[in-house]
């Protein structure tokens, strides 16, 4: 049962990310910006051939190759989880990785569109892949900062 969860979760955020990119692509030039509330939420599409912030340090190698080792660390964990919102987590990191490692592998680089901000103070642009890495990992981390601690017995 909990692999099929964790094989679901990973499935829908796979699926969810790649839907939107390509609902995105198919209603948006490059750099186009269609507000959907306001300023505030904009969607634009971006094509990012860089690393995080489309920062661009490592050989080209290196972006297909640090997710492939993300994702085997993540599976490795999601294995040996702990409980349901390990393994949720887990599986959202791992579904947000593989959409973006599917972009880079179709296109060399990732698909973004997600532009949030208020007039010139804008985040970076971004995907679900991106945001389902996010949660994942803030997830765990909730998890390891609120879980109740073994008492120590005094002497």
């Amino acid at each position: 049962m909990r692999i099929r969860l964790f094989i679901l979760v990973s499935a829908l955020a796979l699926f969810f990310d790649q839907l939107t990119k390509y609902l995105v692509q198919s209603v948006l030039n490059p750099y186009q910006i269609q507000p959907l509330i306001g300023d505030f939420l904009r969607i634009s599409l971006i094509y990012n051939p860089g690393g995080i912030f489309g920062i661009r340090i490592f050989s080209d190698a290196s972006y297909y190759l640090m997710p492939l080792i993300g994702i085997a660390i993540v599976i490795f964990f999601a294995i040996r989880g702990k409980s349901f919102f390990y393994l949720v987590a887990y599986a959202l990191i791992l579904g947000g990785a593989l959409g973006n490692l599917f972009d880079r592998i179709r296109m060399g680089k990732v698909i973004d569109f997600i532009d949030i901000g208020i007039k010139n103070l804008r985040w970076y642009t971004f995907n679900l892949a991106d945001a389902y890495i996010v949660v994942g990992i803030i997830m765990l981390l909730a998890v390891e900062i609120f879980r109740s601690k073994p008492k120590s017995e005094s002497a």
